[in-house]
């Protein structure tokens, strides 16, 4: 009775565990290239950040370009139209009249 308890065992054998110890390395050693390796999922977070900022300056610059324009047109056909520049603030480099900056 002992030789049949034996014999219906079916343990893991060391070539088993071998091959999923071999199986495992090589899935680590995937992992590891494609979350560390040069064009990495740390890569590619790293630049994505750097284009964002870039993107956001150049917005930026664009927005402030555009309400100068703007507000360059706006005080064109202002009848109290002057020479006085405004030096501080968002405006920079905008002509606007006396009356306008003793307002703000």
């Amino acid at each position: 009775m002992k030789q049949e308890i034996i014999k219906n065992n079916r343990g893991i054998t060391v070539i088993a565990l071998a091959i999923t110890v071999i199986v495992l390395l090589i899935l680590a050693g995937i992992t590891l290239s494609l979350i560390l390796g040069q064009r990495g999922i740390f890569y590619m977070a790293k630049k994505a950040g750097e284009n964002y900022i870039k993107a956001e300056n150049s917005e930026q610059q664009e927005i402030l370009e555009l309400t100068n324009e703007m507000y360059n047109k706006i005080l064109e056909t202002s009848p109290t139209y002057c020479k006085t520049t405004l030096c501080e603030g968002p405006f920079t480099n905008v002509t606007i009249c006396e009356e306008c900056s003793r307002r703000r």
